[in-house]
C-alpha cells in the first residue's frame, strides 16, 4: 500500500512544530512516498495580528527554500510544494495573483475563520460557550460551501470536519450538513 500525505505544517507558522527538513524525514522513516508539505499561506495583520495563524509573508522565500532543499536532499520520495489557504469571503483583504499562487503545487482551500472569528483556536475555545454549537455548526458549512463554491485558487478543500475540534456537537443531526458539503464539491 502507498502511502501519501498532503495536510502538513512545521515551524513556518507559529502554531506549528519542526523545520520541514525534519517532516520530510520523518516522513521517510515512516515509509511515505508523497508528502505535500502545505503551510498556512500568510495572512494579513487584520486577521492574525499576532502571526500565529499563517506564515508571516516575508518568509515565503524560505520557505519555498526549505521544501526545495528537502527535495533534494531526499530523491526517495516525492515532495509537493504546497499551501494551506484561508478563505475569507468578502473579508477577503489580500490580493491574490496567479504569480503568487504559482510556486505551488497543491492549495488546500480551507476555513478556520467564521465571521472574522478563529473557531478551531484554543485560545478562543471559550466563545463556543458564547455562541453555542448549533450556530458555529451551521456557519462554519456554510461558509465552507462558499469557500468550495468560489473562483479561490484551491486545488482541494480540507477538513470539513474542523468543526468538531474542541469536541462540541450540534443539538441537531449535523448528516445533513455533511451532504450539502459534498454537494457542494
Amino acid at each position: 500500500m502507498e502511502l501519501i500525505t498532503t495536510h502538513t505544517h512545521t515551524c513556518f507558522t507559529n502554531h506549528g512544530e519542526g523545520t520541514v527538513e525534519e517532516l520530510v524525514s520523518a516522513a521517510v522513516a515512516a515509509g511515505v512516498s508523497t508528502i505535500a508539505v502545505t503551510e498556512h499561506y500568510p495572512m494579513t495583520a487584520t486577521f492574525d495580528p499576532d502571526r500565529y495563524l499563517s506564515m508571516p509573508a516575508e518568509r515565503m522565500g524560505e520557505y519555498l527554500a526549505a521544501i526545495e532543499a528537502a527535495r533534494e536532499a531526499h530523491p526517495e520520495i516525492e515532495v509537493l510544494v504546497g499551501c494551506e489557504m484561508d478563505w475569507l469571503g468578502d473579508d477577503e483583504d489580500r490580493v491574490i495573483t496567479a504569480e503568487d499562487v504559482a510556486p505551488f503545487q497543491l492549495i488546500l482551500g480551507s476555513v478556520h475563520l467564521v465571521d472574522r472569528w478563529p473557531f478551531d483556536d484554543p485560545a478562543q475555545r471559550g466563545r463556543w460557550d458564547e455562541v453555542g454549537a448549533d450556530l458555529i455548526w451551521r456557519r462554519y458549512f456554510e461558509v465552507w460551501c462558499e469557500a468550495v463554491s468560489s473562483d479561490a485558487p484551491f486545488h482541494v478543500m480540507s477538513h470539513p470536519d474542523l468543526a468538531k475540534k474542541f469536541g462540541f456537537y450540534p443539538s441537531f443531526d449535523p448528516q445533513p450538513l455533511y451532504e450539502q458539503a459534498a454537494e457542494a464539491c
